[in-house]
């Protein structure tokens, strides 16, 4: 099965939904219209706030969100993301 948007095909599908806390992470940011500092996003995920601190630069590193502020960090959904997330979801 092959997802219609381009570039996205059964690989990528399956490695998002393998990160298990890092898809909440994520799906917080999806669902978040503004920026949204690290501790609310620990808040919403249930997570601790060390074990998002944690994912968020992993998931920048591959382009999947942006930081736009260091103090406190704030964060949204890279485009590249937008453009793709509801494909996979």
């Amino acid at each position: 099965m092959t997802c219609s948007c381009t570039g996205v095909g059964p690989v990528n599908m399956t490695a998002i939904d393998g990160m298990y806390p890092l898809r909440r992470v994520l799906e917080v940011l999806v669902q978040s219209k503004s920026l949204i500092a690290t501790k609310l996003v620990a808040g919403c995920c249930h997570l601790p706030e060390t074990s998002v601190r944690r994912h968020l630069p992993d998931l920048h590193a591959h382009g999947v969100i942006d930081l736009l502020d260091y103090g406190p960090e704030l964060w949204q959904v890279s485009k590249w993301t937008q453009g793709r997330w509801w494909s996979v979801s």
